[in-house]
């Protein structure tokens, strides 16, 4: 439906959407100058993940964009959560929850789904275990600071799988992409960095004594 280009800087925009379903579900506020660098951090995914070559724009890019918005949704829904219980339970029943459906609706999109699945089933085991972690980090992150901060980091993945992609299977870099890994570093920094104790960059739901 989409080509793995668009798609890959297409679902960085987590980070974009995140931010703005917390502003108006968990009322947290980023100053004008933080989205400023969140745009600084997306243009340079844009050159890392695309080689300054986007595709252009089709169906699967709908569904790719749905996708982003539901993530965005889905994490602001965790955060308004943790207000009740911890980040570790949350993404218990958010994984557990989300697999019992995908479970169900697999067999209506896929044929003979399940056939292959003996054969693979050490790297479905490895892949549920990594994710499962990442998805309790982001979440704890998340607990820890708030929903557009934590969904901001997502924004680096790009940067490390390049970076993997490059120390273990060969793969080379343009100019372009080192120049938009250094701009995704750069403005991750500006946006993460504190202000003056006085100023308060989030203002986000806190759990009751």
């Amino acid at each position: 439906y989409t080509t793995a280009i668009n798609a890959g800087f297409l679902l960085t925009l987590t980070g974009i959407s995140t931010p703005l379903f917390s502003y108006f579900m968990v009322n947290e506020r980023i100053p004008k100058i933080k989205w400023l660098f969140a745009l600084i951090i997306l243009s340079g995914v844009y050159l890392l993940t695309t080689n300054g070559m986007l595709t252009a724009f089709n169906s699967g890019d709908l569904l790719i964009i749905m996708a982003v918005l539901i993530l965005g949704f889905s994490n602001t829904l965790s955060k308004m959560a943790m207000k009740y219980t911890t980040a570790e339970v949350v993404a218990c029943f958010r994984l557990l929850i989300g697999a019992v459906f995908l479970t169900i609706s697999v067999p209506f999109f896929v044929k003979n789904a399940f056939l292959p699945f003996s054969s693979g089933m050490i790297y479905v085991a490895l892949s549920g275990v990594f994710s499962f972690a990442a998805v309790i980090f982001f979440l704890k992150g998340m607990e820890l600071s708030s929903p557009g901060k934590a969904a901001i980091s997502i924004m680096l993945q790009p940067v490390f799988a390049t970076g993997f992609a490059f120390l273990f299977l060969g793969e080379t870099l343009s100019a372009i992409q080192i120049l938009g890994a250094l701009i995704v570093v750069i403005g991750f920094y500006l946006f993460t960095r504190p202000g003056r104790p006085e100023q308060k960059f989030y203002k986000t739901i806190k759990k009751p004594k």
